[in-house]
Formats: C-alpha cells, sequence, structure tokens
C-alpha cells in the first residue's frame, strides 16, 4: 500500500472555541469504507463532474451496473448493456 496520510480538522465555535480533531484516515479508505449507498452517491457525483459529465439518469444506470458486477455472468456486457 501506499503512504498513510493524516489530516487534522479544526473548527471554531460561535465562542471562539477551536476544536481539533485527527482524522487518520480518509472516508472511503479501505479501514473506513464507504457504504454501497453512499459509494454509488459519490460516483454518481463524480460522474456529474467528469470532463466528459453524465447525465443524471446515466449515471444512476451506470451505477447500477457496477454494484451489480459480481453477480454478472459477462462484466464487459454488463457494461454495455
Amino acid at each position: 500500500g501506499g503512504a498513510v496520510k493524516r489530516g487534522l480538522l479544526a473548527g471554531r465555535l460561535k465562542d471562539g472555541r477551536v476544536l481539533h480533531q485527527a482524522i487518520p484516515q480518509a472516508l472511503g479508505h479501505s479501514t473506513r469504507p464507504l457504504s454501497d449507498q453512499d459509494l454509488r452517491a459519490k460516483f454518481i457525483d463524480c460522474a456529474a463532474r467528469a470532463a466528459r459529465p453524465m447525465a443524471a439518469d446515466a449515471a444512476e444506470k451506470m451505477a447500477d451496473r457496477i454494484m451489480a458486477l459480481e453477480s454478472a455472468a459477462d462484466a464487459g456486457a454488463a457494461l454495455t448493456a
């Protein structure tokens, strides 16, 4: 694997206090996996911002195909259907 990258989150409260929280791994890392629902939403959001953006309905259909790949008999056919 790659080098461990840590982050620090800081938030200033209305009363002026600053709270800090170390974030050892980003959400989506193997130690902090996304749920299938969150992963699907992230894919759809990224697809809308791509160099060649996908319409939301097309991205949703592609997300469904990708999420079903493990059970597909032919992954190539599943993605191009």
